[in-house]
């Protein structure tokens, strides 16, 4: 999706502000945000791909005015409510006493069929190394130290190949095994296992004369995101 939260190689937003000795928490519910997204993903309410797709449709303002957790917030919300976990008017009946810093007056009932979180189940999703990663026998269509090109991807849906590579030309430098394709498992078009690479593009490829010559990045991206330079 190209939207408001793809900023790479956008002007206009200021210089970044470091935080000196940042916490890993700013405050107590960002944990909790953190847990509950987790522990729905892990239940198989929804799937990575669709969690970065809902907080890639927040709407622009509310997204750069709001913190990092506040977007976790929202899209796991917005999944909830659109996977028929729980309403709108469900949540909206909690705040009162959320916001007087109460306990709710009575748990969310589920409106959904999904699977009920538990709590080994969610364990197991997140112990297990590589769990991304699929043990399938695809041929990949690049090798080490090919040329390719990005390319140029316009959609209102979803996509991990930033804005700022269209058009661009890498390196690849290593093969990460299969995964599945982010863009179909949000648009409902299946899994699209496939190979994905580690490529690395010169700076100044990506940013022109200015950028410091010895500069690279290396970002993983898909087979499809890629041509043969």
């Amino acid at each position: 999706m190209r939207g408001v939260h793809d900023l790479g190689g956008m002007t206009g937003f200021g210089s970044i502000v470091r935080e000196e000795n940042e916490p890993v928490f700013h405050d107590e519910w960002e944990k909790h945000a953190l847990a509950v997204a987790r522990a729905m993903m892990g239940g198989g309410y929804f799937n990575l791909d669709e969690f970065r797709h809902a907080q890639e449709r927040m709407e622009p303002s509310h997204y750069l005015e709001s913190s990092y957790y506040e977007h976790w917030l929202e899209g796991t919300i917005t999944m909830l409510v659109e996977k028929n976990v729980i309403t709108l008017d469900e949540i909206e009946a909690q705040m009162p006493d959320l916001a007087e810093g109460r306990e709710p007056a009575g748990p969310v009932g589920r409106q959904g069929e999904g699977p009920v979180v538990d709590l080994e189940l969610v364990r197991r999703f997140y112990k297990v190394p590589g769990a991304a990663r699929l043990e399938l026998d695809i041929a990949p269509r690049f090798e080490a130290e090919d040329r390719v090109q990005a390319r140029r991807i316009e959609t209102s849906g979803h996509t991990r190949s930033p804005r700022y590579i269209a058009g661009k030309i890498g390196t690849v430098e290593r093969d990460l095994g299969v995964f599945h394709f982010p863009d179909t498992r949000v648009s409902g078009h299946g899994d699209k296992p496939q190979h994905t690479y580690f490529v690395r593009f010169e700076a100044r490829e990506l940013w022109g004369d200015e950028a410091p010559a010895r500069d690279t990045l290396i970002i993983a991206l898909w087979e499809d995101y890629l041509d043969p330079a």
